[in-house]
């Protein structure tokens, strides 16, 4: 199986891993995997910090079209790619080993369908994207058996970057990603957290956390699962309210408004009470959840990423200005699934939801539901 780093997906988060990947001198191949062709590429990916560009260009691309994976030669036309299960031939003739996917939560199924037939169980997904409830997706859609699964791991991004254009994004402020194997929260109350060992975690760690503008880092299931319900808390917060109000993140927590502020503080109680009555057992404790996930706690770490975050454009903003579907059923959603299950009401998780569905609706033209 050969030793080549794939990424899936293209946006802000896509663009800054595979551009630090690129930059790398001693590494895997680079591939990135394009779901619809275009006629033309840049030549190389591109990250602005602070007004300066930097452009990296060691890499390849594949770009699916008519059914099959096709090579995206410098120029000139494509050529098929053929997938087997033999281990001769070039590299994009086998299985894929390392998969970095960082499309949004929503459309996570649909694009790792374009590459199931190219994933083994000897096969790593690292996913890099928001929310929460994708895996549980994937195994049911995709990979039921699973003696047949890939490894999961999981990535927990607080580097704030927006898309500038194809192949090309905007670095705004620093951070780090917690990467890690996927705990597994059951599907209902009473059901027992699992975490399955991905097999080569420590090798694609390893390569990451190389690129030292990634500030990339392996951590136990305990600290990842900390981190993302940090992140799925914050995200749910933010990302609606300024999608709705067509504000950053620094103008919506320094708003004397006083109805965002009792909005917020209802959706944090909301989220608080939900993960604090999760069934994390063997994880973290009631205590570790009453200690990082109490409502006073909570609200101060929401507020002080958000003045991290300063004038940074959230993603689900981008989404509705860009006239697509955002990820809310994997964010404020999340909440809305298990409340009912947990007996905890979330009356302001609804209603941002359907708000922020019904603006989707007038933007795409499609009709979304809720729940």
């Amino acid at each position: 199986m050969a030793d080549t780093v794939h990424v899936l997906g293209l946006g802000g988060v896509g663009v800054l891993v595979a551009h630090a990947l690129a930059g790398l001198s001693d590494r895997p191949r680079l591939n990135l995997l394009l779901h619809r062709p275009r006629d033309h590429y840049p030549g190389s990916l591109a990250i602005t910090r602070n007004g300066d560009t930097e452009y990296q260009s060691n890499f390849t691309i594949e770009e699916y079209r008519a059914g099959r994976w096709f090579q995206r030669p410098s120029h000139g036309f494509v050529q098929p790619v053929m997938h087997t299960q033999c281990q001769e031939g070039s590299p994009n003739e086998i299985p894929i080993r390392f998969l970095l996917v960082a499309v949004k939560a929503h459309y996570t199924v649909d694009a790792i369908r374009l590459v199931k037939h190219r994933l083994t169980k000897d096969s790593t997904i690292l996913f890099l994207q928001n929310g929460l409830g994708v895996l549980d997706e994937l195994d049911a859609e995709l990979f039921p058996n699973p003696r047949e699964r890939p490894s999961y791991l999981s990535g927990v991004v607080t580097h704030c970057i927006h898309r500038k254009g194809f192949l090309s994004a905007v670095h705004t402020s620093a951070g780090k990603i917690v990467l890690g194997t996927s705990p597994r929260i059951g599907s209902a109350p009473d059901a027992c957290l699992s975490v399955v060992p991905a097999t080569d975690a420590g090798i694609l760690a390893g390569i990451l956390s190389r690129a030292h503008t990634l500030n990339a880092s392996l951590q136990n299931p305990r600290e990842l699962l900390q981190q993302q319900l940090i992140k799925l808390a914050t995200n749910s917060i933010y990302n609606p309210l300024t999608a709705l109000l067509g504000c950053s993140i620094n103008v919506l927590i320094t708003s004397e408004n006083l109805q965002i502020q009792a909005i917020s503080d209802a959706l944090i109680r909301e989220i608080s009470d939900v993960i604090k009555a999760l069934p994390l057992s063997g994880m973290l404790s009631e205590e570790d959840l009453e200690a990082e996930f109490s409502r006073t706690k909570l609200k101060r770490i929401i507020r002080e990423l958000g003045l991290r975050a300063g004038e940074h454009t959230t993603s689900m903003l981008q989404d509705i200005r860009n006239g697509v579907a955002t990820e809310i059923m994997y964010l404020n959603g999340f909440f809305m699934r298990w409340g009912p299950m947990l007996g905890v009401d979330c009356p302001a998780n609804e209603m941002i939801t359907r708000m922020v569905l019904e603006t989707e609706s007038r933007v795409t033209g499609r009709l979304s539901e809720c729940g």
